[in-house]
């Protein structure tokens, strides 16, 4: 490689260059999922450029039994995939037919409040022109994307398990497909597993963390925001709500609790009294 490319500078831009794109086509941890297209449609402007245009995924509309669980898509899923990725547009999943690719600007991907909304302008060959004939005449109507995840969630009730894809950390590809193949949901399975064996966080260990953190100046994580967020929505919901007693000596206890001093091992809660909840929840939420 020294041969190659003799310059340092060049090097290092070479090697994290196949870095990038080999990360981006990781397929290990590729899941791919497939839509009913209803909106899938070939547009002609008037200066006669084709356009394939429709829906890759849709927000919030759960899934059919995906093997053991159900699942949907929350809106905003993908702005972070749609920053990190070079997506391709393809027919079929085969990266022999590409239609089309954003960083070539032959690819829109968007989002809006339905789902991602893709507009794809396809090369000017043969089998592009039949692909339209076909869309036109609606023998094709589906739609597929491959993904990795960043966040998802988990939940178990009544109705079963099901999970909710928040973030999507790439997106390699969208796809019109003929044939959907089943969903690849073998990844989304070691998730669940993992996810059924994970304990529920310490409430007592994050308040100690909490505290700790406001009164120092260390700028807050977003995992720490969420967290934090959702104890203090706890905290004064709870204590919007008037205290029960059982009895009249128990009532003299507690108002001479209120009336009293506080105990040496509520002073960290003390320092922080005077804080309305509006303020506790914005400090929360964007660390200021």
């Amino acid at each position: 490689m020294v041969d190659d490319y003799p310059d340092e500078k060049q090097r290092y831009a070479v090697c994290n260059t196949l870095w990038k794109n080999k990360k981006e086509m990781n397929m290990d941890n590729l899941e791919t999922r497939v839509f009913d297209a209803s909106e899938l449609r070939m547009t002609k402007s008037d200066d006669g450029i084709m356009r394939f245009e429709g829906y890759a995924a849709m927000f919030n509309k759960w899934s059919e039994d995906l093997g053991g669980f159900r699942e949907k898509i929350a809106p905003k899923a993908f702005t972070k995939a749609l920053k990190n990725s070079d997506t391709r547009a393809l027919f079929n999943h085969d990266s022999n037919y590409v239609l089309g690719r954003t960083s070539a600007k032959t690819l829109d991907i968007r989002e809006d409040e339905k789902g991602l909304k893709f507009s794809v302008v396809p090369p000017d060959t043969t089998w592009a022109r039949d692909l339209s004939v076909s869309l036109g005449r609606g023998d094709i109507s589906q739609c597929s994307f491959g993904f990795t995840l960043g966040i998802d969630e988990w939940k178990e009730d009544k109705d079963g398990v099901s999970r909710t894809i928040k973030e999507v950390d790439r997106l390699p590809d969208i796809s019109i497909v003929t044939y959907p193949a089943y969903p690849d949901t073998s990844v989304a399975l070691r998730n669940m597993e993992q996810a059924k064996t994970e304990q529920p966080p310490d409430k007592r260990e994050i308040m100690s963390e909490m505290i700790e953190a406001f009164l120092s100046d260390n700028e807050l994580s977003e995992e720490q925001r969420e967290q934090y967020s959702a104890i203090v929505d706890d905290m004064a919901e709870r204590f919007s709500k008037p205290m029960q007693v059982e009895s009249e000596e128990q009532e003299a206890e507690v108002g001479e609790k209120r009336d009293g001093e506080p105990d040496s091992d509520d002073k960290p809660m003390q320092e922080i009294a005077d804080v309305t909840p509006d303020e506790c929840r914005k400090f929360w939420k964007t660390g200021n």
